[in-house]
C-alpha cells in the first residue's frame, strides 16, 4: 500500500500529504509490519535508515498507538475522523503533519487519537521519509489540521 501511494503521489504538496498519510496509516497498527515488509518499505521509501530507523524502531517499539491501546492488541487508524496540516514546502522538502483516529475491535475510538508529523524529501521522482519530528500535540493538530474529504 504505502509503495504504491509513493509511486502515485505527485511532486506537488498535495502529493506530499498523501504519501505521509498513507505511511502513517500502514505504520500505525498491531500488529506491526513485518520485519520483511519494514526493510522494503525502509529501502525504498527512507531517505537514510542511520538517520531514521524504521526496522529499529519497530523492533524496540511496536506499540505505536502511544499507550492508547494496551500492549499486544491489535489496532489500526483511520483517517475517517482525521486531518492533516502542511507544516512547510519547498519545492523537494515537506514537513507534513497527520491525524487520525484509533479503530480497535473493528471500532472507531470516539476519543483516541494520533498524530505524526514527518519531514519528507523528494528523490529519484519520489517521495521518501526524511525523519519523523515531535508532532504538534494532537489537540492542536485537529483543531488547525484540514479534514481528510474521504475516510479510510
Amino acid at each position: 500500500m504505502v509503495l504504491a501511494a509513493q509511486k502515485a503521489a505527485p511532486h506537488t504538496s498535495n502529493g506530499a500529504v498523501e504519501f505521509a498519510t498513507s505511511y502513517v496509516r500502514w505504520l500505525t497498527r498491531y500488529p506491526v509490519p513485518s520485519p520483511a515488509e519494514a526493510e522494503a518499505v525502509e529501502a525504498a521509501a527512507v531517505v537514510d535508515p542511520a538517520n531514521y530507523d524504521l526496522v529499529g524502531s519497530l523492533a524496540a517499539d511496536p506499540n505505536l498507538s502511544g499507550s492508547l491501546v494496551p500492549n499486544g492488541q491489535e489496532f489500526y487508524v483511520s483517517t475517517v475522523p482525521g486531518v492533516w496540516n502542511l507544516e512547510s514546502y519547498a519545492d523537494d522538502t515537506a514537513e507534513v503533519s497527520v491525524g487520525v483516529g484509533v479503530v480497535i475491535n473493528g471500532e472507531l475510538h470516539p476519543q483516541f487519537r494520533i498524530s505524526t508529523m514527518l519531514t519528507l524529501s523528494w528523490e529519484g521522482g519520489a517521495w521518501h521519509v526524511d525523519h519523523a519530528n515531535e508532532p504538534r500535540t494532537t489537540e492542536e493538530l485537529f483543531s488547525v489540521g484540514t479534514g481528510y474529504t474521504e475516510g479510510c
